[in-house]
């Protein structure tokens, strides 16, 4: 059944038009969904969802979100090399700077000074860590966090990982 006819017949029809991406970490594959609409986005957890329609409903709309992906279109193509050029950025530039067991990380939880609005800087770093997390290991470096304190991040090439 295609996915319109099937919001024809589903109560939630003002999902239409939303985005929904199944969470791409190896060990989360299923287990949620991202999604996004006009006035924002979040996780949805497939536990939570206990209707079986909208849990199809769900997976439909993931299946077209990953299908469009897929096939992007010039400007979705742009706009994932800027975002994949610019999150390790985002955060050396925006995180305070700090150093813990002889080693630099950034706190993901304190701007920068002279990073200009502490909030919006603080805004740039969530969204940068979030889209590492969801594309997990798609760069050519790993973002480590601290064992003790994951708000602590360091980037490490995965040369020196696999040394």
């Amino acid at each position: 059944m295609a996915v319109d006819q099937k919001f024809k017949g589903c109560a939630d029809a003002p999902l239409h038009g939303w985005r929904v991406i199944p969470h791409t970490s190896p060990w989360r594959e299923g287990e949620r969904w991202e999604v996004y609409g006009p006035n924002g986005g979040g996780s949805v957890n497939a536990g939570d969802i206990k209707d079986p329609t909208v849990r199809e409903l769900l997976d439909a709309l993931a299946d077209r979100s990953r299908e469009g992906m897929a096939a992007g279109s010039a400007l979705d193509q742009l706009a994932r090399q800027i975002a994949e050029n610019t999150v390790r950025s985002d955060i050396e530039s925006y995180a305070e700077w700090v150093e813990v067991d002889g080693q630099k990380f950034m706190d993901t939880t304190r701007a920068q000074d002279g990073s200009g609005d502490p909030v919006k800087a603080l805004e740039y770093v969530r969204f940068a860590v979030e889209y590492i997390d969801q594309r997990g290991d798609a760069f050519d470096w790993h973002m480590q966090r601290h064992i003790s304190a994951p708000h602590l991040v360091r980037f490490v090439d995965k040369a020196e990982v696999t040394a």
